[in-house]
């Protein structure tokens, strides 16, 4: 599976922009309660982007943001796509 962000507005340290742990997908499935030690095993690398940009990542990449500190937007628009079906109760909306 992958995800897209497409940034409709710039982003960086200031506005929470993504937090990414270079290399954690090859680790697969990581349980939530052991994201962050599992995380701090990785490069952390900020992804700063501009208005239009658009970032590809495998879904079991570990990645965050930090709360924004100014009062400007930071707005992306998500996609997931995968190429089978989703595991009951979950289905893909179209």
């Amino acid at each position: 599976m992958l995800f897209v962000r497409l940034h409709l507005d710039d982003t960086d340290a200031t506005n929470g922009a993504m937090r990414v742990a270079v290399g954690s997908h090859r680790t697969g499935i990581i349980l939530s309660a052991e994201s962050e030690a599992a995380a701090n095993r990785f490069p952390l690398e900020i992804c700063d982007a501009k208005r239009g940009d658009i970032m590809i990542l495998k879904m079991l990449t570990l990645h965050s943001s930090k709360p924004s500190k100014v009062t400007t937007q930071r707005r992306v628009l998500r996609i997931d796509f995968a190429s089978f079906d989703l595991p009951e109760p979950l289905k893909w909306a179209w």
